[in-house]
């Protein structure tokens, strides 16, 4: 629900009788946006979403002034002017994402995703965050769908976002363990 996914993205701890909030987690949300950027960076709610996340961290003035280096273009190609421009913030984002979309094509699917998760330090994130423990479990459940997704023999990362997308539109989360 509406209720269900602002609550958690705003860090309050909830439960509701319509699923664990898996795919509306901040946590999850960050990895699968980080995913569709691998695939396609001009996509400006992914990358937005990423940028204001505890994974980077922007602030909405900076965001703007991202925005300010070029406004009539998508938000990905503000990021590299502002880079261009010597942010040295987008700089990095850039050099990550550039890092991942080459290394995307060879790697197994889990192994990205682990990779994603490590190296933005999501994993360290969301142990410091309230529910912590229940957050890491949702990155290795996602890791444990990437995994089967990958056996299937599926590799990319595209078909991946979409195939999560599809099961977060039909309600279809994960069994919690007790």
């Amino acid at each position: 629900s509406t209720f269900h996914r602002v609550l958690a993205q705003s860090g309050i701890p909830v439960q509701s009788a319509q699923g664990s909030g898996f795919f509306t987690s901040l946590e999850v949300t960050a990895a699968v946006n980080l995913l569709s950027l691998i695939d396609n960076p001009h996509a400006d709610v992914p990358l937005i979403s990423v940028l204001r996340s505890p994974v980077y961290g922007f602030s909405g003035d900076e965001l703007s002034a991202v925005r300010a280096q070029k406004r009539d273009c998508d938000f990905y190609t503000a990021l590299c002017a502002a880079a261009e421009n010597g942010n040295e913030r987008c700089q990095a984002v850039l050099r990550q994402l550039d890092h991942w979309r080459a290394i995307a094509p060879d790697t197994e699917l889990d192994a990205l995703v682990w990779r994603v998760c490590s190296e933005t330090q999501l994993f360290a994130i969301c142990a410091a965050m309230t529910d912590g423990e229940v957050r890491r479990k949702n990155l290795m459940q996602l890791f444990e769908y990437a995994r089967s997704f990958g056996e299937g023999g599926y590799r990319s990362v595209g078909r991946f976002v979409r195939y999560l997308r599809t099961l977060a539109e039909k309600g279809m989360e994960p069994e919690r363990a007790p």
